[in-house]
């Protein structure tokens, strides 16, 4: 989630210095509840006379003329990124086109515009990091510290046997070896359910556990009945030392309300063979295929 949080900080901070840019150019904000198409090469995608066609004097109902320059293909001239985030220089008042001031002068002007904004773009994106780190130092390390746990709890494999996917950046986003399910797949930590609705009622998943003394919370252990204060405090060690043994041994079942799922595939490699043997020299290395199963749940039935 961090790659996602400062990715979605970067983003509102280009669209706020490029509404800036707009206003000094007298034009509109861009409308950021939905973003625009973009090109391949991350720019704002070339505008043509096919796209928008020329309007002449005819088609006004008082037989004056609508038109911007028109090139002398008679089609519009290309209208590039940079115009349309603050203004092609026919739009600003007292201001001249390329062909007005040489061709050069103009070449030259463009030049430094694009400078400026990448300049402004840079700032932003290095004050956004800035800001980003100073704000989730102790999260950031706490994400890394959680991955690498629930990483070392895979009971058949070291971490030299394993390969795992690429993450996508949206929390949204998934890919054919990392997916999401449950009623509340498509919320997260940066678009949660609204306060004003309840947890949905999701798929039951009892976790089995030994009931040793030590490792007792105190929730409500009956249906129905509210978490005590103690229930939310935290332990003051992260291990826990088993003093005592449970007489007799009993295992307790908690069932989980789960409302989303994540699961991520990896591949797992040399568990049948290794891959100095003689099967691996004839058949290759051995892959096989794992699961991390995420499980989020709220609602619980107690």
């Amino acid at each position: 989630m961090s790659d996602s949080v400062l990715l979605k900080m970067i983003k509102e901070t280009v669209r706020e210095i490029f509404d800036q840019e707009r206003k000094k150019a007298g034009k509109q904000p861009v409308d950021s509840s939905a973003d625009q198409p973009v090109a391949a090469s991350g720019t704002q995608p070339v505008v043509t006379s096919v796209d928008r066609p020329v309007v002449t004097s005819s088609d006004q109902p008082d037989g004056t003329s609508d038109t911007q320059p028109v090139a002398a293909s008679g089609v519009r001239p290309v209208v590039t990124s940079v115009d349309l985030l603050v203004g092609t220089p026919g739009d600003q008042p007292g201001a001249t086109t390329g062909d007005e001031q040489g061709g050069k002068s103009g070449d030259d002007d463009c030049d430094k515009r694009i400078a400026s904004l990448k300049d402004l773009v840079l700032k932003g994106i290095e004050g956004a990091v800035k800001k980003y780190r100073a704000n989730t130092a102790n999260r950031i390390a706490y994400e890394t510290s959680l991955g690498g746990f629930i990483i070392e709890q895979i009971p058949y494999a070291s971490w030299d046997d394993l390969d795992f996917p690429g993450l996508p950046l949206d929390p949204n986003g998934e890919n054919p070896w990392v997916r999401r399910s449950g009623v509340l797949a498509d919320h997260n930590a940066l678009d949660p359910l609204p306060e004003d609705k309840p947890i949905p009622g999701g798929i039951i998943v009892n976790f089995s556990y030994v009931d040793w003394p030590e490792l007792q919370d105190s929730r409500a252990q009956n249906p129905g009945e509210l978490p005590t204060p103690e229930a939310f405090i935290k332990p003051t060690d992260a291990d826990v030392t088993l003093k005592t043994t449970p007489v007799p041994p009993r295992t307790r079942y908690y069932p989980h309300n789960i409302v989303k799922a994540v699961r991520v595939r990896y591949t797992v490699f040399d568990r049948r063979y290794r891959k100095s043997s003689d099967n691996a020299a004839e058949k290759g290395r051995d892959k096989q295929i794992g699961y991390i199963l995420v499980l989020y749940s709220g609602s619980d039935s107690h």
